[in-house]
């Protein structure tokens, strides 16, 4: 359907440049311009659509489509195809018109009273009150008043070649017979076509007054076929007597017809932009795209393979297409898609360099390695437990040192070792607790001696107790060991020790 939308746009810049020239060109007198203008409007008209800038509009990214319901797609598949037949039946009818016109003027053509001239050919009708032209075959009546005349105003039109716009209209006709403004082109373009032969006419053999008063006086002859320039029209008979009366118009009216350039620019612009077609052959600017962040997709739909590059080269059947970044068209992608492709620009996200993807699904998993049997050589010992290092929370005091054993003196005399004392709190009172000294040891070789007195009976043991807490020194007379170990309760100080003789 896109070149139903290709007509449909090509005939509304037809009607835009059609309403410009009503308003702006219609009544000046410079009818050379005016028929260049209307010329001009048509065949631009038909080239915009065609042309574009994609300088203006962003470059288009790959975008994920919507797979359509099923019976949207078929309600419009059948608005489509009827849209499609009236069309073709219009244009069908209007091109039947178009030939039974043209056959009607080869058999007049193929009429034997007909005589060459220098620049055309004239052919005679018999009892006929008409006259008109068609290319080089100028076609007059028996019966037309001021024959020379009547001549001389066709032959204008046949140097002119006005015959050629003629047909240039009608087989606009046939390709846009539903478009009204393309009837109303035809229209004003002959009426220039008759302004000028008037015109001219007028100027070379009589003045305006004069040739004006011939055309009233045979405004009631009968008009010849519409394909050709009839000299009576009896529906522009008054238009061309008021312009062929009206002051020429000045050489500053021309600039009015500049005006078609900037509407054309206007066009072309919302061409671009408003429209989004795929028919735009011609890029009178194109869009150069980075190719460092964008790049070329080729996808294959039936085999589901992609390719992403900055120039891709496709062949089918023996013929190489090459596609570029900055040569891409709505027109290829479209006639890729047409062979089962799609051409898409997309962005260098995850696309580090060339590469073709193919999606398929997950390869199966590797065989496990098979097992071997461990060597056994040499069985490793085991490691180590791990040793902890133990927690004291509080270091144990030392023990206690082993009590020195007692010895004799040359006297006889039993030295017992000094009391031990200890102490519970440093810088306090220390308590010297009752210590129960051992019995004197005797050895085997050397025979017990009996103590020996200086009185004849022993005398009660005499216990001289000198205790200072401030000296800290005990003293004792004993013949005899006591029988029970003496308790000493002393406080003393901490730096000092008891001495028992």
């Amino acid at each position: 359907m896109s070149w139903l939308h290709y007509l449909i746009e090509a005939n509304i810049y037809l009607g835009v440049f059609y309403l410009c020239y009503c308003l702006f060109l219609n009544r000046d007198t410079h009818y050379t311009l005016g028929r260049v203008y209307l010329i001009f409007s048509c065949v631009v008209a038909f080239i915009l659509p065609l042309t574009q800038l994609s300088v203006l509009r962003p470059a288009e990214l790959e975008t994920q489509l919507v797979p359509a319901q099923i019976a949207p797609a078929i309600q419009k598949n059948n608005f489509d195809t009827i849209l499609i037949s009236l069309y073709i039946g219009g244009a069908v009818i209007s091109f039947v018109v178009l030939l039974f016109r043209l056959r009607k003027l080869y058999i007049l053509m193929r009429n034997k009273h007909s005589s060459y001239k220098d620049q055309y050919k004239l052919v005679n009708l018999s009892d006929e009150n008409t006259a008109f032209s068609f290319f080089n075959y100028l076609f007059i009546g028996s019966n037309v008043p001021q024959s020379e005349t009547v001549i001389a105003h066709e032959l204008v039109h046949i140097r002119q070649k006005h015959s050629v716009d003629i047909i240039f209209l009608e087989i606009l006709k046939v390709i846009n017979w539903f478009n009204p403004f393309i009837y109303l082109t035809q229209r004003s373009l002959k009426t220039i076509h008759e302004y000028i032969a008037d015109e001219q006419t007028a100027a070379h053999d009589q003045d305006a007054l004069a040739y004006s008063a011939f055309l009233l006086n045979n405004a009631y002859g009968i008009q010849g076929e519409s394909i050709a320039h009839s000299f009576f029209n009896y529906n522009l008979l008054k238009k061309r007597i008021i312009m062929l009366n009206k002051n020429r118009s000045g050489k500053l009216a021309r600039l009015k017809y500049l005006a078609a350039l900037p509407l054309c620019a206007g066009m072309l612009c919302t061409s671009t932009l408003v429209f989004s077609k795929d028919y735009g052959l011609i890029d009178l600017s194109p869009q150069k795209i980075d190719s460092t962040r964008y790049a070329l997709k080729l996808t294959d739909v039936k085999n589901n393979i992609s390719g992403v590059s900055d120039k891709i080269t496709f062949t089918k059947n023996g013929v190489t297409t090459t596609y570029t970044l900055n040569t891409l068209t709505e027109k290829q992608i479209t006639d890729l898609k047409e062979k089962g492709y799609d051409m898409s620009i997309v962005e260098r996200k995850n696309e580090f360099s060339d590469t073709i993807k193919r999606k398929m699904p997950p390869p199966p998993p590797p065989p496990a390695p098979p097992v071997k049997a461990p060597k056994f050589n040499k069985v490793p010992p085991p490691p180590p437990p791990p040793v902890k290092a133990p927690k004291f929370n509080k270091v144990p005091p030392p023990p206690p040192p082993a009590p020195p054993v007692p010895t004799k003196n040359k006297a006889g005399k039993i030295k017992f070792p000094p009391p031990i004392v200890k102490p519970d709190k440093p810088n306090k009172v220390v308590r010297v607790e009752t210590i129960a000294y051992p019995k004197a040891v005797v050895k085997p070789d050397v025979a017990p001696k009996p103590s020996t007195f200086s009185i004849g009976t022993p005398p009660s043991p005499v216990v001289k107790a000198d205790v200072a807490t401030t000296a800290g020194r005990s003293t004792w007379s004993i013949g005899t060991p006591p029988a029970k170990p003496a308790v000493i309760k002393a406080d003393v100080a901490p730096s000092r020790q008891d001495t028992i003789r």
